[in-house]
């Protein structure tokens, strides 16, 4: 970059010559902006079973803002799920003209004994039991920070399924024995 000189020759029409002094002003090219300059993708906290390997595109919050055809993996490979805990991996964002972003996001491992689900920002855990349930109920603005709120309860007894399959297996015979008769009579 930086100004040049150099000489030019000009042929005009006539067929006549002269040589002209130029300077030439050479600036540094214009920088074309990537898709990683022109997107921000955010970061989204994970929830996971204990053994149970996270995805790298659920650790992003916007993904349908980022364009079509960009994917998600795992910087330093699948962040390790053999323990309960908070643990933080990075995900690699590559975006189809090849620019490259990365997000820090938080994986939350819980024992296997729970489930697991999530809607938008609000997280519930629900230990599971033959007769009882109890669970935390967390949420707020941003879904850090997660207070809580557990409650108890019996669940109720909806019958013996043993007895129910038993009258409708008795009903299924009754009436084929009812068609059976039936053909009987008219023969």
């Amino acid at each position: 970059s930086g100004d040049k000189t150099g000489t030019v020759e000009v042929t005009y029409p006539d067929g006549s010559k002269a040589e002209v002094k130029v300077t030439v002003h050479v600036t540094e090219p214009t920088k074309q902006p990537t898709q990683a300059d022109e997107n921000t993708p955010e970061p989204k906290e994970i929830s996971v079973r204990k053994g149970e390997n996270p995805k790298a595109e659920d650790g992003i919050g916007n993904k349908d803002k980022l364009p079509s055809g960009t994917t998600y993996s795992w910087k330093d490979g699948t962040p390790d799920t053999s323990t309960s805990g908070d643990k933080t991996g990075t995900v690699e964002v590559t975006y189809p003209d090849g620019s490259k972003a990365e997000v820090e996001v938080t994986i939350h491992i819980k024992n296997s004994e729970e489930m697991i689900q999530s809607e938008g920002k609000t997280t519930t855990y629900v230990a599971l039991s033959q007769n009882s349930y109890s669970g935390n109920l967390s949420a707020n603005k941003h879904n850090k920070d997660l207070s809580s709120k557990s409650e108890s309860r019996k669940l109720p007894q909806t019958g013996n399924t043993e007895i129910g399959l038993r009258a409708v297996g008795l009903a299924l015979l009754g009436l084929v024995a009812m068609a059976f008769i039936g053909k009987r009579k008219k023969e």
